[in-house]
């Protein structure tokens, strides 16, 4: 026989899981999955978020043109410049430059006009503000390859709201790609300008 005390002492308590107790087990399990399929999911968003926002920077940085010369009109009078005629050629490691997709915006002291190129015509005795003419290349709409060159011509006399250029004049022309790159150019009217002078460098 064991002492009274002895088997007291030798007593174990032991817990006991209940129904209740296993409910709120699985439950805290099936909130836990739900946190973390919701964590997922959103991580997944912002990595693609992300990775747009990467791509479309890195287009804004490197989708652009440069210009490779700039010449003016100038009039009969020799006291202004009547139209730009701008050569641009696509930038170093920029994809193809859609011309259709693009604006040229002409901003000076006195006034400030942006033209749409998908509105641009060939053809250089047209009415439009805006001609292009393909010097290298095959196709006015698009920039493909380093070696095209286009050629853009501004008559100031078609244009609605800016006027042709005196002497001393300066301004900037800015072209805005299909991603948003911009490619700056500043223009600036020599301070003389003679009636023997049909073109002048800008």
């Amino acid at each position: 026989m064991i002492p009274t005390q002895l088997k007291s002492k030798l007593t174990i308590d032991r817990g006991q899981v209940g129904i209740g107790t296993l409910i709120i087990f699985i439950a805290m399990v099936l909130v836990a999955a739900v946190a973390a399929g919701v964590l997922i999911n959103t991580s997944g968003m912002l990595e693609a978020q992300a990775s747009t926002t990467a791509d479309d920077t890195q287009d804004q940085v490197t989708n652009n043109v440069e210009f490779v010369s700039a010449t003016g009109t100038v009039n009969g009078a020799g006291d202004a410049v009547t139209a730009l005629n701008f050569t641009v050629m696509k930038g170093a490691g920029a994809d193809a430059i859609s011309i259709s997709d693009a604006t040229l915006e002409f901003a000076s002291n006195d006034a400030t006009q942006t033209f749409d190129l998908s509105n641009a015509d060939e053809d250089a005795s047209s009415a439009t503000a805006v001609t292009l003419n393909m010097l290298k290349g095959s196709d006015t709409s698009v920039l493909q390859n380093q070696d095209e060159r286009l050629e853009i011509n501004l008559q100031f006399a078609n244009a609605a709201d800016v006027d042709p250029m005196d002497q001393g004049d300066s301004a900037t022309v800015t072209f805005v790609d299909q991603s948003g790159a911009s490619s700056l150019y500043g223009v600036n009217v020599p301070d003389t300008l003679t009636d023997d002078l049909t073109y002048v460098q800008v």
